[in-house]
């Protein structure tokens, strides 16, 4: 079955999901993903904003149809399924700069098919025993979930660190939307386009540079750390989570590359 390429959401921007377009400048009108980025962004008081699309590690064809899928969204539009074995990844260098600006938003929809949970996304350090970014649901616990912000320095930390985490209503096998949005003091979670939530956090460094060689991985955390987004004790299709969006906003520095 063919998809169109063109795809947009009820609360989130539109965006290419299966073209490689690895960034891009915001427009000025900033679409509808403004709610969640952090104020600075639309006040004049940065560079520019680029948005990166983490689902562009997934390659076009797929590289492994038993273990991807491409299906419909919510909305009618393709989404990515990541099935049972799934291992997606690539070198962080290829789709984000070395360094994340001090403020950022990630922008996240998702529908997990599985209870256990897993990580949505990790940018892991050489030895796959670090998480230096990245997002992971935890299993569900009666009516509720948590999610959870990973960020960790690689350079001084030898464990991940959880900077950040909410706790949600369930939402296994729906469609959910949620973004952080990362400040200088505090970090904020938008849940199906309400705020929910704001937490002080006090991070070091502010601006986090990644390791030279960090990978990302898409529903897992890698081969050592594991936590992948499946249940092998699942019943029905091995489709454990399907992706619809997946951006990072990030403030563009003066020695920010562009990766095209």
């Amino acid at each position: 079955m063919d998809y169109p390429f063109l795809i947009s959401d009820i609360c989130f921007s539109i965006l290419l999901l299966l073209l490689p377009i690895v960034w891009h400048y915001v427009s000025p009108s900033w679409g509808q993903d403004e709610f969640a980025l952090p104020l600075s962004f639309s006040q004049g008081e940065s560079l520019g904003v680029l948005d990166y699309n983490l689902l562009d590690a997934v390659k076009i064809p797929l590289q492994d149809p038993k273990t991807q899928y491409v299906a419909d969204s919510e909305d009618g539009f393709p989404a990515f399924g990541f099935k049972l074995g799934s291992d997606v990844k690539m070198a962080r260098r290829q789709i984000l700069p070395d360094t994340l600006s001090q403020e950022f938003a990630i922008l996240i929809s998702a529908k997990p098919r599985t209870k256990k949970g897993g990580f949505i996304f990790a940018i892991v350090n050489p030895m796959d025993t670090i998480v230096e970014l990245g997002v992971r649901i935890a299993p569900e616990t009666g009516a509720y979930t948590v999610l959870y912000l990973y960020y960790t320095d690689p350079s001084v930390d030898v464990n991940s660190h959880i900077i950040a985490n909410f706790t949600v209503p369930k939402f296994n096998n729906k469609w959910v939307k949620f973004a952080f949005r990362v400040t200088l003091e505090n970090i904020t979670l938008f849940f199906n386009c309400t705020e929910t939530e704001t937490v002080l956090v006090h991070r070091n460094p502010l601006e986090l540079v990644f390791d030279s060689a960090s990978t990302l991985y898409l529903a897992q955390a890698g081969p050592v750390i594991g936590e992948p987004y499946e249940d092998r004790k699942f019943k029905g299709p091995q489709i454990m989570i399907l992706m619809e969006d997946l951006k990072l906003y990030i403030e563009l520095m003066p020695d920010t590359e562009r990766k095209d």
